[in-house]
């Protein structure tokens, strides 16, 4: 696989860090079973990996015409897609980026 150096959003393009998470199931005190994120719709199936993997969106880079219609979202927020939306791509070091249309993204995901 060839290695990227940098990898940038032009135009209408967002260019999303997907970062691997844990998805555990919570079982509450009456014995309710509550799915993990891959239930919400985080999860995703990569080329090198055999069934799905739980991730979260981070923005890395936003081309210039998303910017324009954009104007609430920046690099480094966490956010949520529709996994099907996104076009996987790994840079040789072991990470998996995304690449997405702006409007795609269909919210922020904000910590307390």
């Amino acid at each position: 696989m060839k290695e990227i150096n940098e990898i940038k959003a032009v135009g209408e393009w967002v260019v999303l860090e997907a970062r691997r998470v844990e998805a555990e199931t919570k079982k509450t005190a009456s014995g309710l079973i509550m799915p993990g994120k891959e239930a919400a719709g985080q999860s995703m199936n990569t080329p090198d990996h055999n069934g799905k993997v739980v991730v979260d969106f981070f923005v890395h880079s936003i081309g210039e015409e998303a910017k324009e219609k954009l104007k609430t979202v920046n690099v480094g927020d966490e956010v949520i897609i529709n996994d099907y939306d996104a076009q996987p791509y790994g840079d040789g070091k072991g990470n998996i980026y995304c690449l997405v249309k702006y409007s795609n993204i269909k919210c922020i995901v904000k910590d307390k």
